[in-house]
Protein backbone atom coordinates (compact mmCIF):
# COMPACT_ATOMS: atom_id res chain seq x y z
CA UNK A 1 0.00 0.00 0.00
CA UNK A 2 1.45 3.31 -1.05
CA UNK A 3 0.97 6.28 1.16
CA UNK A 4 2.62 9.13 2.99
CA UNK A 5 5.53 7.97 5.14
CA UNK A 6 5.36 9.33 8.65
CA UNK A 7 8.17 9.70 11.15
CA UNK A 8 7.09 6.42 12.81
CA UNK A 9 7.86 4.52 9.59
CA UNK A 10 11.49 5.64 9.49
CA UNK A 11 13.85 3.35 11.45
CA UNK A 12 16.04 6.18 12.77
CA UNK A 13 13.11 8.23 14.07
CA UNK A 14 13.49 6.71 17.54
CA UNK A 15 17.09 7.93 17.94
CA UNK A 16 17.62 10.64 20.51
CA UNK A 17 19.88 13.63 19.95
CA UNK A 18 22.50 12.02 22.17
CA UNK A 19 22.40 8.84 20.07
CA UNK A 20 22.83 10.87 16.90
CA UNK A 21 25.72 12.80 18.46
CA UNK A 22 27.41 9.53 19.47
CA UNK A 23 26.87 8.12 16.00
CA UNK A 24 28.38 11.23 14.40
CA UNK A 25 31.35 11.15 16.76
CA UNK A 26 31.93 7.49 15.98
CA UNK A 27 31.77 8.08 12.24
CA UNK A 28 34.13 11.04 12.57
CA UNK A 29 36.53 8.88 14.60
CA UNK A 30 36.52 6.15 11.95
CA UNK A 31 37.11 8.76 9.26
CA UNK A 32 40.02 10.19 11.25
CA UNK A 33 41.62 6.75 11.65
CA UNK A 34 41.22 5.90 7.95
CA UNK A 35 42.66 9.27 6.95
CA UNK A 36 45.57 8.86 9.37
CA UNK A 37 46.40 5.41 8.00
CA UNK A 38 45.90 5.90 4.28
CA UNK A 39 46.36 9.57 3.38
CA UNK A 40 49.93 10.43 2.53
CA UNK A 41 51.34 13.68 1.21
CA UNK A 42 53.28 12.44 -1.78
CA UNK A 43 55.83 14.67 -3.40
CA UNK A 44 55.89 17.58 -0.96
CA UNK A 45 59.28 18.72 0.22
CA UNK A 46 59.50 22.05 2.02
CA UNK A 47 61.99 24.59 0.73
CA UNK A 48 64.63 25.33 3.30
CA UNK A 49 65.73 28.88 3.86
CA UNK A 50 62.57 30.52 2.49
CA UNK A 51 60.45 32.52 4.88
CA UNK A 52 56.70 31.81 4.87
CA UNK A 53 55.96 35.43 3.98
CA UNK A 54 58.25 35.29 0.95
CA UNK A 55 56.66 31.98 -0.17
CA UNK A 56 53.16 33.46 0.13
CA UNK A 57 54.27 36.51 -1.82
CA UNK A 58 55.70 34.27 -4.58
CA UNK A 59 52.48 32.27 -4.86
CA UNK A 60 50.37 35.44 -4.87
CA UNK A 61 52.53 37.02 -7.58
CA UNK A 62 52.30 33.85 -9.74
CA UNK A 63 48.53 33.73 -9.22
CA UNK A 64 48.13 37.31 -10.35
CA UNK A 65 50.48 36.88 -13.32
CA UNK A 66 48.87 33.64 -14.52
CA UNK A 67 45.34 34.51 -13.49
CA UNK A 68 44.21 38.11 -13.31
CA UNK A 69 46.65 39.34 -15.96
CA UNK A 70 45.46 36.66 -18.41
CA UNK A 71 42.17 38.02 -19.88
CA UNK A 72 40.26 34.72 -20.42
CA UNK A 73 41.26 33.43 -16.99
CA UNK A 74 40.52 36.79 -15.38
CA UNK A 75 36.84 36.59 -16.27
CA UNK A 76 36.59 33.03 -14.97
CA UNK A 77 38.21 34.06 -11.71
CA UNK A 78 35.95 37.08 -11.31
CA UNK A 79 32.79 35.10 -12.19
CA UNK A 80 33.45 32.08 -9.99
CA UNK A 81 32.46 33.67 -6.62
CA UNK A 82 29.11 34.68 -8.11
CA UNK A 83 28.52 31.25 -9.61
CA UNK A 84 29.35 29.56 -6.32
CA UNK A 85 27.23 32.08 -4.41
CA UNK A 86 24.17 31.33 -6.52
CA UNK A 87 24.69 27.62 -5.94
CA UNK A 88 25.00 28.08 -2.18
CA UNK A 89 21.97 30.34 -2.05
CA UNK A 90 19.83 27.95 -4.10
CA UNK A 91 20.86 24.98 -1.96
CA UNK A 92 20.09 26.65 1.37
CA UNK A 93 16.94 28.42 0.12
CA UNK A 94 15.62 25.09 -1.14
CA UNK A 95 15.79 23.30 2.23
CA UNK A 96 12.66 24.79 3.86
CA UNK A 97 10.66 23.83 0.78
CA UNK A 98 12.12 20.34 0.94
CA UNK A 99 10.98 20.01 4.56
CA UNK A 100 7.55 21.35 3.62
CA UNK A 101 7.37 18.78 0.82
CA UNK A 102 8.38 16.05 3.29
CA UNK A 103 5.56 17.14 5.58
CA UNK A 104 7.54 17.77 8.76
CA UNK A 105 9.27 21.12 9.16
CA UNK A 106 11.37 19.81 12.08
CA UNK A 107 12.85 16.83 10.18
CA UNK A 108 16.28 18.36 9.76
CA UNK A 109 17.71 14.92 9.05
CA UNK A 110 15.99 15.04 5.68
CA UNK A 111 17.80 18.29 4.89
CA UNK A 112 21.04 16.63 5.99
CA UNK A 113 20.28 13.71 3.73
CA UNK A 114 19.73 16.13 0.83
CA UNK A 115 23.11 17.75 1.61
CA UNK A 116 24.77 14.34 1.64
CA UNK A 117 23.16 13.49 -1.69
CA UNK A 118 24.39 16.77 -3.20
CA UNK A 119 27.92 16.09 -1.94
CA UNK A 120 27.73 12.53 -3.24
CA UNK A 121 26.64 13.78 -6.65
CA UNK A 122 29.65 16.09 -6.76
CA UNK A 123 31.96 13.18 -5.90
CA UNK A 124 30.22 10.99 -8.50
CA UNK A 125 31.07 13.53 -11.20
CA UNK A 126 34.73 13.33 -10.19
CA UNK A 127 34.56 9.51 -10.16
CA UNK A 128 33.02 9.42 -13.64
CA UNK A 129 35.75 11.75 -14.91
CA UNK A 130 38.37 9.50 -13.34
CA UNK A 131 36.86 6.42 -15.00
CA UNK A 132 36.70 8.14 -18.39
CA UNK A 133 40.22 9.53 -18.14
CA UNK A 134 42.38 7.75 -15.51
CA UNK A 135 45.35 10.00 -16.29
CA UNK A 136 43.23 12.92 -15.04
CA UNK A 137 43.98 11.76 -11.49
CA UNK A 138 47.68 12.45 -11.98
CA UNK A 139 47.20 16.17 -12.06
CA UNK A 140 45.00 17.80 -14.62
CA UNK A 141 44.40 17.09 -18.26
CA UNK A 142 45.99 14.51 -20.55
CA UNK A 143 48.85 16.84 -21.42
CA UNK A 144 49.99 17.34 -17.84
CA UNK A 145 49.53 13.63 -17.17
CA UNK A 146 51.77 12.77 -20.11
CA UNK A 147 54.40 15.20 -18.87
CA UNK A 148 54.06 13.71 -15.39
CA UNK A 149 54.50 10.17 -16.72
CA UNK A 150 57.44 11.28 -18.85
CA UNK A 151 59.22 12.68 -15.80
CA UNK A 152 58.49 9.59 -13.70
CA UNK A 153 58.64 6.54 -15.99
CA UNK A 154 56.72 3.49 -14.87
CA UNK A 155 58.72 0.28 -14.77
CA UNK A 156 56.70 -2.72 -15.84
CA UNK A 157 57.41 -6.14 -14.41
CA UNK A 158 58.78 -8.56 -17.00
Amino acid sequence: MLGHASARDVPWASLTREDVARLRAGMLGVTLIVAWLYMRDLGFTPQRGTSPLKAVRTVLRASIDSGLRNPPVRWLMLASPFTAGVGFYAFYAMQPFLLQLYGDKTAYGVAGLAAAMAAGAARAVYLIEAIEDPLHLLGGNRGTAVVHLDQHPVRHAA
